[in-house]
């Protein structure tokens, strides 16, 4: 399945994307703040698209002017979440490149998938977090009209093995 927003396409991952997930992954700045450690080599990236990325619910985003990669997003519905919620609701993820942060573009993916989680999958509740410091995915969450509801002192990354503070935002249908 693939959704599309005026400036983004947001399309299943393919082992194809490897060298541009390392690229964008194999900063510090994007893999820990997402939950998952930096890519180091090319092998680390196939791992996540092939373990993660390529699940049901995870979403390549890619500029649709230049058709090129700068992200994911991704909605995990019930039990396949990170957090505890109901079978009829989901989690919104989503990262992106340095090069590509403060242009708008997580917001309008979210406001997407937003759409869809509501609309094609009728959820009743969308939840999306934060680690603590990460004020630019505070901000997206704001921006698309999540309501902050508690914090988790003690949130361990599980890919990252990093123990953090997550504050939890929800949006309600």
């Amino acid at each position: 399945m693939e959704l599309e927003t005026e400036r983004l396409r947001l399309r299943p991952w393919s082992i194809e994307d490897a060298d541009t997930l390392l690229q964008l992954g194999g900063d510090h700045r994007v893999g820990p703040a997402a939950g998952w450690p930096v890519l180091c080599n090319i092998d680390d990236s196939r791992k996540m698209i092939e373990y993660i990325f390529s699940c049901w619910g995870f979403f390549a985003l890619e500029l649709k002017a230049i058709n090129k990669l700068i992200g994911s997003v991704g909605i995990l519905v019930g039990e396949a979440s990170n957090f505890n919620i109901a079978d009829d609701d989901g989690e919104i993820l989503y990262w992106l490149g340095v090069p590509y942060w403060h242009r708008g573009y997580a917001t309008e993916a979210i406001k997407k998938l937003i759409d869809y989680g509501f609309s094609y999958l009728e959820l009743n509740q969308l939840w999306c977090g934060y680690f603590e410091g990460n004020n630019a995915s505070k901000k997206v969450q704001e921006n698309c009209g999540f309501q902050y509801q508690y914090t988790m002192p003690n949130k361990v990354q599980t890919l990252a093995n990093e123990w953090h503070i997550q504050h939890v935002s929800c949006l309600k249908r």
